[in-house]
C-alpha cells in the first residue's frame, strides 16, 4: 500500500507559506519502501478485534523518525534546510532491515506496537547523534529519551483496558513467525533523509515534504 510521494516545496512555495503560517510542526525521518508499507498493513490486519482500542498508523505514511522538532518558524526551517546537506554527506547510505517486533514500554501496559530496525543500526544511531548535536547547536529542544530505531505500527487509545496492552505483547511475539513476516522483503536501503512538515487533521496527519537530503557514499 503506497501513496503518491509528497511534493517537495520550491523556494517560492516556502516563501509564500512563511506569510500564512507562523509555526510549522516538523520532523526529520527516513522514508520506507512499498514492501515495508505492505508488511505494516499485513501486521495491522492481524490485530482483528482490537481496532476500536487502537490508533493504527497509515502504512503509507509510516517512517523511521530521526528527530521530532516540534513547532518551528518557517525561517528556522529554511535555515535548517541549508545546513542539513553538508552534515548528511558525512554519513554513509544505510542498509537497514525490519528484524523484530516489540512494544513500548516493554513491561506493564504497553502503549505502542512497533517494528524494529536492524542492519546498519549502529550507523543509524550515529547519524541520529550527529543530527542531535547540530540541532541542539541551532537551539532546537530535542527529546532526551534514548533513540530506539523503529517504525510505529499502532498506539493504544486513552481509556483502553489494560488487557489490550497484553494482547499487543502477544501479537509482537507471534508476528515474527507469521508467513507475512517471513516471506516479505524486509531489507531496504536508506540513501536520504527528509525534512517533513506535519499537518494534523480530523482525518489523521498529512505530511508535506520540505527538503530531501542525500546521504554520502554507500556503506
Amino acid at each position: 500500500m503506497a501513496i503518491k510521494p509528497p511534493r517537495e516545496l520550491s523556494k517560492s512555495d516556502q516563501s509564500q507559506s512563511a506569510h500564512t503560517d507562523e509555526q510549522w510542526r516538523l520532523f526529520l525521518a527516513i522514508e520506507l519502501p512499498p514492501a515495508i508499507h505492505q508488511l505494516i498493513a499485513a501486521f495491522q490486519a492481524e490485530l482483528t478485534g482490537l481496532e476500536q482500542h487502537l490508533r493504527l498508523v497509515d502504512p503509507s505514511l509510516a517512517h523511521v523518525t530521526l528527530h521530532f522538532l516540534g513547532n518551528v518558524s518557517p525561517e528556522r526551517a529554511e535555515l535548517l534546510g541549508y545546513t542539513l546537506p553538508e552534515l548528511a554527506r558525512r554519513h554513509p547510505q544505510l542498509k537497514l532491515e525490519i528484524d523484530r517486533v516489540g512494544v513500548f514500554p516493554p513491561k506493564r501496559a504497553p502503549r505502542v506496537l512497533w517494528l524494529g530496525i536492524g542492519g546498519d543500526a549502529k550507523a543509524l544511531i550515529h547519524l541520529h547523534s550527529s543530527l542531535a548535536s547540530t540541532l541542539s547547536a541551532q537551539g532546537f529542544e530535542l527529546e532526551s529519551k534514548r533513540f530506539h530505531p523503529h517504525v510505529t505500527v499502532a498506539r493504544v487509545r486513552e481509556g483502553a483496558p489494560e488487557s489490550i496492552g497484553l494482547r499487543l505483547t502477544e501479537h509482537s511475539l507471534a508476528f515474527p513467525q507469521s508467513e507475512s513476516f517471513l516471506t516479505t522483503e524486509r531489507a531496504f536501503e536508506a540513501s536520504q533523509i527528509v525534512l517533513m512538515r506535519s499537518h494534523l487533521t480530523k482525518q489523521g496527519p498529512r505530511y508535506e515534504l520540505l527538503r530531501t537530503v542525500a546521504l554520502g557514499a554507500r556503506s
